[in-house]
């Protein structure tokens, strides 16, 4: 994936443009909160071994048990979660701070040794 790897048919569409942004995100925290249950009641549904038994195609990773499956859906979502966190944060910040943040460019980074 950070070397540009696609889900191919499977990603969904990106929106060209989004007139109302907070709109959108009600719209899929909304969805997101609907769903959730609805998750979390199928998965209540299956017995131990059937997790481990069933494979599902993922368009990435290959096959992958319905136990996988759950695992890197929950991973995936914390990724995502994190993403919009660290978004939000900087779009928090005060401009001025977030280019004092920036180093110059040519001057090493906070994690790499001075001479």
């Amino acid at each position: 994936l950070a070397d540009g790897a696609q889900a191919g048919p499977y990603s969904p569409a990106c929106p060209t443009a989004i007139d109302d942004a907070a709109g959108a995100q009600r719209q899929l925290l909304d969805r997101w909160q609907k769903v959730l249950p609805q998750l979390t009641e199928a998965i209540g549904r299956w017995d131990e071994a059937s997790l481990d038994r069933f494979r599902l195609p993922h368009p990435l990773l290959g096959k992958l048990t319905v136990r996988e499956m759950l695992f890197f859906t929950l991973y995936h979502v914390g990724h995502h979660a994190e993403i919009v966190s660290a978004r939000r944060a900087a779009a928090a910040r005060p401009q001025r701070e977030q280019q004092v943040d920036a180093p110059a460019p040519g001057a090493p980074s906070s994690g790499e040794a001075r001479s």
